[in-house]
């Protein structure tokens, strides 16, 4: 038995219900992007209902068992509520986890800078990420962030750790994509679409992954 193989059956073993075939084949996805080498970023797109967060817990229970890192993370302090109560626990928000305060401005804003990852061969795992932007155009506040590009330095934060891997769960019917990235940012990005059918995964090269990032998430069975 392979090691993909391996961690499927680990996933499936985390799961308490009899897995829809999308959900199955996620569990094949996520136990190939784990154990390969195609990615570090994997995007799962699904509407509302297709058990995406569900199906997500039994891959975290399972990376708890084998005492690997994982990080919960979520655009609001609301979805990060929700995204530990599924999971069972803790989850913060992306500028909370990636953030630190270097200085406060002439204005009385604090001015933020990114953090150090510190972490090795660690999972993160961004749960509503297509809520990534929504509250930054109506935010009357002049504290800067970073590059001012939120999934942009959520990116750039995860690849400065040693061997540390990415997985984004959103739903590109949701909102619009907020955020546009350049083909050399996601050239390593392997996109899988959560329906109420099997799963496709679609491998990108840097040119299809540049169209293909407008909308955050690829309909890979297009």
């Amino acid at each position: 038995m392979g090691r993909s193989d391996f961690l499927y059956g680990s996933f499936r073993s985390h799961f308490r219900y009899e897995p829809t075939s999308c959900q199955d084949s996620l569990f094949r996805d996520v136990a190939d992007f784990l154990t390969g080498d195609d990615g570090d970023i994997l995007t799962v797109n699904g509407y509302a209902g297709t058990g995406k967060t569900t199906a997500v817990s039994a891959v975290i229970a399972s990376m708890n068992e084998f005492k690997v890192p994982v990080v919960l993370l979520a655009p609001t302090g609301r979805a990060a509520k929700v995204l530990s109560l599924y999971s069972g626990r803790p989850a913060s928000t992306i500028h909370k986890h990636i953030y630190r305060q270097r200085s406060v401005g002439t204005d009385g804003f604090g001015q933020f800078t990114l953090s150090p990852n510190k972490l090795k061969d660690a999972l993160f795992i961004v749960d509503e990420v297509s809520l990534i932007g929504l509250d930054d155009g109506g935010r009357q506040s002049s504290a800067s962030f970073g590059t001012g590009n939120l999934l942009e330095d959520l990116v750039t934060f995860v690849r400065n750790g040693a061997g540390c891997r990415l997985m984004m769960i959103g739903d590109s019917a949701q909102l619009p994509a907020s955020t546009f990235w350049d083909a050399e940012q996601t050239k390593f990005v392997v996109p899988v679409t959560l329906k109420q059918k099997p799963v496709t995964v679609r491998r990108m090269n840097a040119a299809m992954v540049d169209e293909a990032i407008a909308n955050l998430f690829v309909q890979a069975d297009a």
